[in-house]
């Protein structure tokens, strides 16, 4: 009888190494023990994880600390049920699909260093996106084409926006661009018919001609006093609505 007891043991600690453990409903693979990281990875096909996730910096473990610094492929993967997830600045990482078919994720909000193109199979839902403070770049395409994007915070610490970044957000009509942002890339906000007001910070350096073209709603554009060429990246039709301050 002692053998087999030992064996299913055996086989118990095997099968946690394997599939990860799960803490606060989320489930976790280590990724190094020696560094003492975990990624949040996929329960099952079924899309279990819903509402209001919160991902967050550290989770303890066997009387260990570990870092999240990662989310694997299809992590979210068929999660129709979840409304909105935080990404925390620990993560470095996020596998492909791994927000693929997320149905109803309305609320992204970000802390990590650098936003990629990781919500391209769920842009249909998302309406508010929130960058805060420990984002530095976004990447191109990130938010192209999210047709009900309707408000954005960039916090200070974003240095820079891709090319294409939020273009086509038709209905974006909120946007707060932080006081640290330094290049704004080509046609990034371009066909965002629903923005009024556009104000640049005076830390902006580089913006490109076409990067607000085509937003037919644009009144009111608020430019740095000491950067009055940063007025050529509007349609010419739009430059009566810019004011300097």
């Amino acid at each position: 009888m002692k053998p087999r007891f030992i064996i299913l043991l055996v086989f118990i600690s095997l099968h946690v190494n394997i599939f990860g453990f799960e803490i606060g409903g989320l489930l976790y693979k280590i990724t190094s023990e020696d560094k003492l990281t975990v990624e949040v990875t996929q329960k099952d096909y079924s899309g279990i994880y819903q509402g209001e996730i919160v991902i967050p910096e550290n989770v303890k473990y066997n009387n260990r600390t570990y870092k999240v610094t990662s989310i694997s492929s299809n992590a979210f993967y068929n999660c129709d049920k979840m409304t909105s997830i935080t990404i925390p600045k620990t993560i470095t990482s996020v596998g492909k699909y791994a927000f693929l078919n997320c149905k109803s994720l309305t609320t992204v909000i970000i802390s990590c260093k650098n936003v990629g193109n990781w919500f391209r199979d769920s842009k249909v839902s998302i309406k508010n996106v929130i960058l805060k403070d420990g984002v530095e770049s976004v990447d191109e395409n990130v938010f192209m084409n999210c047709i009900n994007l309707a408000l954005v915070r960039i916090a200070n610490s974003v240095k820079s926006i891709g090319a294409y970044a939020f273009s086509g957000c038709i209905n974006l009509d909120k946007l707060t661009i932080g006081n640290g942002i330094k290049t704004i890339g080509s046609y990034a906000f371009y066909n965002c018919r629903k923005l009024s007001t556009v104000t640049l910070p005076q830390s902006v350096t580089y913006i490109n001609s076409s990067t607000f073209r085509y937003n037919t709603n644009l009144r009111q554009i608020n430019i740095p006093a000491s950067r009055p060429d940063l007025k050529n990246a509007f349609d010419s039709g739009k430059r009566e609505y810019i004011k300097l301050y």
